[in-house]
């Protein structure tokens, strides 16, 4: 497998990062491999959540996902 071009934060994560992973992650699960990536760019970050792009919406978890 071939490595990662940025390879993800890791924990402990600036306040304000780890504040937006404990509003979009559910209690007690890390955070995706793919925001800790995003999260090295505060705007990335911001213009994929303002987007609602993961709007909880009225379907649950597993649902969405597939």
């Amino acid at each position: 497998m071939q490595n990662s071009r940025i390879a993800p934060l890791d924990a402990p994560y600036e306040t304000s990062i780890a504040e937006v992973f404990e509003r979009i992650m559910p209690p007690g699960v890390p955070p995706l491999k793919l925001f800790r990536t995003q999260a090295h760019n505060s705007r990335v970050m911001q213009r994929v959540f303002a987007g609602n792009l993961l709007d909880k919406g009225s379907i649950s978890l597993r649902q969405r996902e597939l």
